[in-house]
């Protein structure tokens, strides 16, 4: 009877439910992904990989914990297999994973309480850590590269009754200017969160040129990614719930 009682009045909070609360409530950036060489880390990890798509969360890379074991000789060992990493980081579209090795070297930093990069800084393990934080840099590098080379982009039309709607890309940003006899109003969306939003594919991408805005009847935004393969339309509405 006691088990009976757990099982059907228990709240049994997922693994995923405080990822999920968090992305709703916080700004998340990107996300770095890390899993194990086993195939039972994989099913795990593709599960919050595909809950970050849903959520338009970009992923940075894909780090493989206990990828290997290389030996005073110098041969490497794949103890829990091989394959996962590679497969998980093809799903995301991403480059080959970090593969993190295991050794000694992080178990003597921790009975030291100090930072692995000041222990054993030449270490394999010290290694993959900066490739880590290297490639994290690198992503926002790209977001930064994208606000240079776009070039101020205007549009504008015919809203409702009248009103005369403008929209200015330039950077990151996206001016939305409503002017008419009854209203005047401006506010400033991330052209960046629009993919984001939309599900684009490639929003974690720097653009060589920027993404087309069409203006539509009723107020509606059309966002067209410059090469034409992705595109998204947005009410005024949405666009006025996610300004800056």
């Amino acid at each position: 009877m006691a088990l009976l009682m757990i099982l059907d009045f228990a709240d049994w909070t997922g693994t995923g439910d405080a990822l999920i609360t968090l992305c709703q409530s916080c700004a998340i950036d990107g996300v770095v992904l890390v899993t194990t060489p086993a195939k039972v880390s994989y099913v795990d990890v593709v599960k919050g990989l595909e809950m970050f798509h849903r959520l338009r969360v970009p992923t940075i890379s894909v780090v493989e914990n206990m990828a290997y074991f290389k030996c005073p000789g110098g041969s490497v060992h794949y103890l829990f297999g091989r394959g996962s990493g590679d497969n998980l980081a093809r799903d995301a579209g991403l480059a080959p994973p970090v593969q993190v090795p295991i050794s000694e070297a992080t178990s003597r930093a921790n009975d030291m309480a100090l930072p692995l990069m000041l222990v054993e800084p030449a270490s394999d393990e010290a290694e993959a850590y900066r490739e880590t934080i290297g490639r994290i840099f690198s992503f926002f590098d790209n977001r930064e590269d994208e606000k240079r080379q776009r070039e101020a982009v205007e549009t504008s039309g015919q809203g409702m009754s009248g009103a005369r709607v403008k929209l200015t890309a330039k950077g990151f940003d996206v001016a939305v200017q409503i002017i008419g006899s009854d209203r005047a109003e401006q506010f400033t969306v991330d052209v960046y969160e629009w993919r984001r939003w939309a599900g684009d594919p490639k929003a974690a991408t720097a653009l060589e040129e920027p993404p087309s805005l069409e203006l539509l009847e009723g107020e509606k935004v059309k966002l067209i990614s410059p090469d034409g393969a992705f595109s998204h339309v947005f009410s005024m509405e949405e666009l006025r719930q996610r300004q800056q």
